[in-house]
């Protein structure tokens, strides 16, 4: 006998690509058209064994018996009509929809499970991208190095070109704010607030010692860090370094020089300054090794634990999940383990 529709089955191989990829630009046949098509030629089979003398009931039953498992052939037309994969993930989604509209007090549990542990992780890692993942906010933080002679009586010269300091008003200090030259200095933003009221008022504005030396302000500059990264905005004032020597002093140098170039030539230029002369020197980012420490071991392990937290939180959950999946009543076209994977998800 001719099979009727043999092209309605599942195709194996590529041939099942290449039939169904035209199949997207045809109309499909709806599953009761192809009820019909079965259903007439059920029909003409049963008609044709009545012509042989077969009764009507007995044409019609081998008239099944001769074409097979109707509803198989149905299953398998619309398996060959359909994204299966996607239509069983959407009745997942609807099934999960129904069992959390049926236990609200573990849909809400679960919401704000997911939500402290989401908004936690979000500030961690957060705090983490500012403290250890991102780069100085300087420019060219490589190219920077500090040269500290390791004395006591330390003083810190700023030179807010090469640690790139805005200069918001004035003019910054240079070599000509020698000994000779008026007592000026530099201040920050908070110390023109607090002294004077604004910035642009401390502008050649004057203050004294505590010793009654009187100081030009030749400019202001923005508010930075100075003692940790931790402190609050403090005023602060910079003295230039020829007006106010010491024997101990940090300076910042930049360069595009390699390293270990810069380095051997800053020794070389010392040596033959002083022999005897104790110096340190680094880069920019080894001096900021030590007082980042602190801070990244806290941010390296509030990110652990709330990593930790989060797979606490999500086995939780699934177990819940599987608790609640687990008590639907097994039937007979129950699910294997991947749907039931899928359904706890």
């Amino acid at each position: 006998m001719e099979t009727v529709c043999g092209g309605d089955g599942p195709r194996t191989g590529g041939k099942r690509g290449v039939a169904m990829f035209p199949s997207w630009f045809r109309r499909k046949r709806s599953s009761r058209d192809f009820e019909a098509e079965i259903e007439a030629h059920l029909q003409l089979e049963a008609d044709a064994l009545a012509e042989q003398g077969l009764g009507g009931e007995q044409a019609r039953s081998a008239a099944h018996r001769a074409f097979g498992n109707t509803a198989s052939a149905q299953e398998r037309f619309w398996e060959a009509t359909h994204w299966v994969g996607l239509d069983a993930f959407w009745r997942d989604v609807r099934y999960a929809t129904r069992c959390l509209r049926k236990t609200p007090s573990f849909t809400l549990t679960a919401i704000i499970t997911l939500a402290v542990a989401i908004a936690a992780n979000a500030v961690v890692f957060g705090a983490l991208n500012a403290v250890i993942l991102r780069p100085l906010n300087v420019p060219q933080a490589q190219t920077l190095y500090a040269l500290q002679p390791r004395l006591h009586d330390t003083s810190l010269r700023l030179s807010y070109p090469a640690a790139g300091t805005a200069l918001l008003a004035g003019r910054r200090l240079d070599w000509s704010d020698d000994a000779t030259a008026a007592k000026v200095a530099l201040v920050n933003q908070q110390f023109a607030r607090q002294l004077f009221g604004s910035t642009t008022a401390a502008v050649g504005s004057y203050f004294k010692l505590h010793d009654g030396t009187r100081i030009e302000v030749a400019g202001v500059v923005e508010n930075g860090k100075y003692n940790s990264l931790t402190e609050a905005q403090q005023p602060a004032m910079f003295l230039p370094l020829l007006q106010w020597p010491s024997s101990s002093s940090v300076m910042i140098v930049r360069s595009p020089l390699n390293p270990q170039t810069l380095v051997l030539a800053i020794k070389g230029k010392l040596r033959s300054l002083d022999p005897g002369l104790p110096s340190f020197i680094e880069t920019w980012n080894q001096a900021m090794t030590g007082a980042l420490f602190a801070a990244r071991v806290a941010a390296s392990a509030l990110g652990l634990l709330g990593l930790m937290g989060v797979i606490l939180s999500l086995t939780g959950i699934f177990g819940l999940a599987a608790a609640a999946v687990s008590k639907r009543r097994p039937g007979a076209g129950d699910f294997g383990r991947a749907r039931f994977g899928r359904r706890c998800l």
